[in-house]
């Protein structure tokens, strides 16, 4: 689905254009996404074309809206500086202070594999096939048997997997450290520990903003205290793991953490952080 109507949906002034091998959907037997246009084809070979389009254009009309986006991004990028600057020393770690401290430290060819662990606008790409986020095909915990495959596809790039601590026990944690050091799979497992269930959270707030659940102190079925040491299950398994709660000390944790996975070793950071947002 393109947007959540109930959170975000483009302007009533837009206009919508739906380029897919399916742009009706048909296998449904209705969507309520309204369309102005309908174009059945491959989506790459269409934005191709649209870029071959959008060059034989109106130049001035063309660098206009560059310099918007442009400024839009130099925008986004002063804000998250302003965080950053504010988030680097709470307790917990703030997600922020997290995505900035990877940023830091990973080869700038890094495949990242994301689930419920950092927000994606947090981090910096400068190559293609370099991310993987939550797919519908997996579901909770898809993320650990992710990280196994990109190594396997791509054993020459770095690959980080960042889960939230109830993903990483959902992806059965010990059969993947396992056969990271069976299979000679290095890669760095970042558990974003905010000692709680928060999609159960999020989603129980979503649909009952005003319910029992969400006057309640601790929220039934979302509360994961006292929190396991994560580190211990790499540990097990002949990986290196540490468990991580002063920010000062993350980006140094971050580096031992690489030197190990590029060695040949796995790592594991258990980062104790704040909700992400």
């Amino acid at each position: 689905m393109p947007w959540m109507p109930r959170m975000v949906k483009p302007k009533a002034s837009a206009k919508v254009i739906h380029i897919g091998f399916d742009p009706l959907v048909s296998r449904h037997p209705f969507r309520e996404y309204e369309t102005d246009l309908l174009v059945a084809g491959d989506p790459t070979a269409a934005v191709t074309m649209l870029n071959q389009a959008l060059g034989t254009g109106d130049k001035v009309k063309r660098d206009a809206r560059r310099k918007v986006v442009a400024a839009a991004r130099e925008e986004m990028k002063a804000a998250r500086q302003k965080l950053l600057a504010q988030a680097k020393r709470q307790v917990p770690i703030h997600p922020a202070w997290l995505a900035h401290c990877l940023n830091e430290a990973k080869a700038e060819d890094a495949i990242f594999i994301n689930e419920l662990g950092i927000a994606p606008n947090r981090l910096d790409f400068r190559n293609p096939l370099s991310f993987i986020g939550t797919s519908l095909a997996g579901g909770l915990g898809a993320g650990l048997g992710s990280a196994l495959g990109a190594k396997l596809a791509a054993r020459d790039r770095e690959v980080i997997v960042a889960v939230g601590d109830g993903s990483y026990m959902f992806g059965n944690p010990v059969p993947y450290h396992f056969v990271q050091r069976a299979e000679n799979l290095p890669t760095l497992t970042v558990v974003a520990n905010n000692h709680s269930w928060l999609a159960v959270r999020q989603s129980t707030l979503a649909v009952y903003p005003d319910g029992a659940a969400a006057k309640a102190n601790v929220m039934p079925i979302q509360d994961l205290n006292p929190s396991p040491a994560f580190e211990r299950v790499a540990e097990c398994c002949d990986g290196w793991a540490l468990s991580v709660e002063d920010p000062a000390k993350l980006p140094d944790a971050m580096k031992r953490a690489f030197d190990k996975v590029r060695s040949g070793v796995p790592a594991l950071l258990n980062v104790h952080t704040q909700g992400m947002r």
